[in-house]
Formats: structure tokens, C-alpha cells, sequence
């Protein structure tokens, strides 16, 4: 277990307050305010031979964490397992390896409950043949209950130009239980296409075709976020109209009108380029991402910009590459004046990915790489970009994970938990806990 007590920023902004799970969350995006209550992180397991390469998790109203490994099960091809937040009883949902059929689903990228309980998501392989690039197929939508039972595909996507192939995300839902997607190839022009479907499967559509020009995105590698004004908002790893195609922010209503760009990653130091994570929404409207590749020395970026597109702003940018720096406690070997010595990478990580508000409103992300160890980091950074803080460098060895990956969720009892590729012990994954501590009561002055 490690604590971990930030520094005092010099002005922290005013916390509004608004829900959000149930939870009291709050904005920080205005005014002067006292700093927010220091982290502890946990492992709070590791998944001994149980399951790698997490694509999702999310918490169920029935207080279990949901999520998906993409290598799990007794046929390592995927797995929807459910776990106690605590870690304890974890278990297998639905293991994609059970069954030989001609379908051959595996590789699921996240889940979400439904309102009507159950768990939607999508695999990247699965359906029928499609030619040597598919053998194993383009992938489907899936539907089982909390319990394992009533395991359904719902959709088969192919190489046709009137659907999609080969999802790379999970999937979100409206008020009215439709459900909607994105693929990273396929549709009439190759570039992917967004979808829906009803829960049913039934009322399958293609809303756009990504054209992965100029003009449009390609290839979307993230999910949707289901907006509070009702629009859907997206990013493309490529297209735009910058000269490299760094990608795009995009918005399309759930009926498939008002396609726009709203953003074109530039072409310029400093900027981001390739955004592969989902989008979040702040309480004060805006729409909060990252990008995996750009800003400074190619560390990947934090971002933010208007539901419009406007007021667009790069919050963060990660340092990358960094050079090498001795340290007793480091972990990579260097050679100083020709001695050979420990040392840690002097860098607050690279290529972010997922984020998540937390309970005191403040965002939460982890780098994917880099860091102080070579392994990743999780981070917290205020919503104006202010107050950045690196919570932990994951240690790359027994007791600690290394390679954070899928997505952050935020937990009823207002702690964030997180899934690493490795446990470094059993080359499988571990759970994470980020909670905050108490804070420590003002001092006063007797009068």
C-alpha cells in the first residue's frame, strides 16, 4: 500500500457541487478553494492465471465491478468477469473460448449495464469468415445477464459497405435503451463507421461513414459518450485536415443528422495527435480528452474543448522520453562515468488514456507507459488544466501491477478503480484502488 501526499497547489478553484452516481461531485473551474484531500493507492488484487489485457470495467448497480480481459478463461480468448470491489469472489460471467461454434466470438472490448440490467458489449473477432483478412470474423454485439445466463449475439458485422468491422470499443446507451458503437474499419468508404441498435438487435443502422480525409476522421479506436445535451461525441485515430491525419473530435446526433468535425488535431509542436480514448463530460459542459501521441516530446496530451468545438485547450502535455536519471531506488540499469548504476526515467509518463471525474471533481487518467519505472502512471490534473499530479508510478515488480490499461471507473463508495496489463508475479492483471484519505482538520486560533 502506498500513500500518496500531493503538493499544495498555490491556488486551487472553487468546487461546485453536482451529482453524478449517486456520488457528490464537484467542478473545479472556478475561484480560490483549499487543496483536495490526498490519494492512497492499492492493489487490491491480482488475477492469478485469471485473465490480461483489459478492455473494460464498470461498476453494477448491484455493487459488483464488471469488466472484460481479452485473454481469459481456459482458452485465453476473453472473458466478462464480475469481482467485489474489495476483490474478493471474483468470477466468470461469460467465457468467449466455451463454446467451438462457426461464430467464434472472442476478444471482447468492455461492457455496459443496460437499464434493464444486463451487459451489452462488443468482441473484436467473431461471426462468420470474412476472407483471409477475417478468417474469424469481423466481430458482434453481445448481450448476457449479470449471472451468465442468456448469453445473445445481437449483431454480426461484415466487410459489406453497409456495415461495420472489427470494433475497438465498447458501447454506450440513451435514455430510451438504444445502444450505440463505433468500428475501426468497414462501412462504404473503409474508415469505420458509428451505429446503433436496439437492445433487442433488432433496428440496426449505420449513422456515418467515416471518410478518413481532409474532411472527416477514420479509423475510430474509442468509444461514444452519450452527451448531456443529447449528442453523441467522438474521436477518430486518423483523418483531419492536418497534413499527418492526427485525427479528430467529432459530434453526430443519435438520429445520424448534424455530423461535424469539431476538432482537427494539428500538425504543430505542442499539440496533440491520435486520440484512442472515450471522451468524458465535465460538470461545467465541456468535453475532456486525450490524445495518445503529441505535445511534448510525443508523450500524448489532456484536453478539453466546448460541446461546439470552441475553446479548445491542451491541459496537459506528458513528457515522453525523457532522459534517464541515477537513482538508488530505480529500476533500470545506466552506466554514469562508466560505472554502472540504477536509475528511474524522469517522467510523469506517456500516452494517456482513460479518464473519470472523481468524487471531489477533480480528473483522473493513467499513462499508459513510461514514468518513473517504465510502467505506467495514474495521474490527477484540475479541470482548467491546473494542480497536476502524478499519484503513482507503478513499480514493475512483485506486490504492484505495471501497464495500466482499459478504463477507469468510478466507484459507489467514491474511490476510482483500475485494471494493469501485468501483476509482474503472474504476467496477469491486477486491480487497483485510488481512495482519497481524510483530510486533516484546519487549524484555528484561539481568540
Amino acid at each position: 500500500m502506498k500513500t500518496f501526499i500531493p503538493r499544495v497547489p498555490k491556488a486551487w478553484r472553487a468546487l461546485a457541487t453536482v451529482p453524478l452516481l449517486g456520488l457528490s461531485l464537484t467542478s473545479g473551474c472556478s475561484q480560490s478553494a483549499p487543496p483536495p484531500p490526498p490519494v492512497r493507492y492499492q492493489v487490491v488484487t491480482n488475477f492469478d492465471h485469471q485473465g490480461s489485457n483489459p478492455t473494460g470495467l464498470v461498476q453494477g448497480r448491484d455493487g459488483n465491478l464488471y469488466g472484460t480481459f481479452e485473454s481469459g478463461g481456459p482458452r485465453w480468448e476473453g472473458v466478462v468477469f464480475r469481482v467485489k470491489p474489495d476483490g474478493s469472489e471474483y468470477s466468470i460471467v461469460h467465457d468467449f473460448g466455451t463454446t467451438r461454434r462457426a461464430d467464434c466470438d472472442k476478444w471482447p472490448q468492455g461492457v455496459l449495464e443496460g437499464k434493464d440490467g444486463a451487459l451489452y458489449g462488443t468482441t473484436r473477432l467473431g461471426g462468420p469468415p470474412a476472407g483471409d483478412e477475417f478468417p474469424l470474423g469481423c466481430g458482434i454485439v453481445f448481450k448476457v445477464n449479470r449471472d451468465g445466463s442468456a448469453y445473445q449475439i445481437l449483431h454480426h458485422f461484415s466487410r459489406s459497405a453497409d456495415n461495420g468491422n472489427e470494433p475497438w470499443a465498447g458501447l454506450v446507451e440513451d435514455p430510451a435503451g438504444v445502444l450505440y458503437g463505433t468500428t475501426l474499419e468497414g462501412g462504404s468508404n473503409g474508415g469505420g463507421v458509428v451505429f446503433r441498435l436496439n437492445r433487442d438487435g433488432s433496428g440496426f443502422a449505420i449513422l456515418h461513414h467515416f471518410q478518413e480525409n481532409e474532411n472527416d476522421g477514420g479509423r475510430p479506436m474509442a468509444g461514444l459518450l452519450y452527451g448531456g445535451d443529447g449528442v453523441l461525441y467522438g474521436t477518430t485515430d486518423s483523418g483531419g485536415n492536418s497534413t499527418q491525419r492526427n485525427g479528430t473530435v467529432f459530434r453526430i446526433n443519435p438520429d445520424g443528422t448534424d455530423y461535424r468535425v469539431l476538432h482537427s488535431f494539428p500538425s504543430v509542436d505542442g499539440d496533440g495527435r491520435t486520440p484512442r480514448a472515450a471522451l468524458v463530460e465535465g460538470p461545467d459542459q465541456m468535453v475532456y480528452g486525450t490524445t495518445r501521441d503529441g505535445g511534448r516530446r510525443d508523450g500524448g496530451t489532456v484536453f478539453r474543448m466546448g460541446r461546439d468545438g470552441s475553446r479548445f485547450q491542451v491541459l496537459h502535455r506528458f513528457n515522453g522520453s525523457p532522459e534517464m536519471k541515477a537513482d538508488p531506488t530505480g529500476k533500470i540499469e545506466m552506466t554514469l562515468k562508466g560505472v554502472t548504476v540504477m536509475a528511474a526515467l524522469e517522467s510523469d509518463g506517456g500516452s494517456p488514456m482513460s479518464l473519470v471525474f472523481g468524487k471531489e471533481g477533480l480528473l483522473y487518467g493513467f499513462a499508459e507507459n513510461r514514468g518513473k519505472n517504465g510502467a505506467g502512471t495514474v495521474f490527477r490534473i484540475q479541470c482548467d488544466g491546473g494542480g497536476f499530479e502524478t499519484l503513482h508510478h507503478f513499480l514493475a515488480v512483485d506486490g504492484d501491477g505495471k501497464d495500466p490499461a482499459g478504463r477507469l471507473a468510478q466507484g459507489s463508495d467514491g474511490a476510482v478503480y483500475g485494471l494493469t496489463i501485468n501483476s509482474v508475479t503472474n504476467n496477469c492483471s491486477s486491480l487497483y484502488r485510488l481512495s482519497l484519505l481524510p483530510t486533516p482538520p484546519a487549524r484555528t486560533t484561539e481568540q
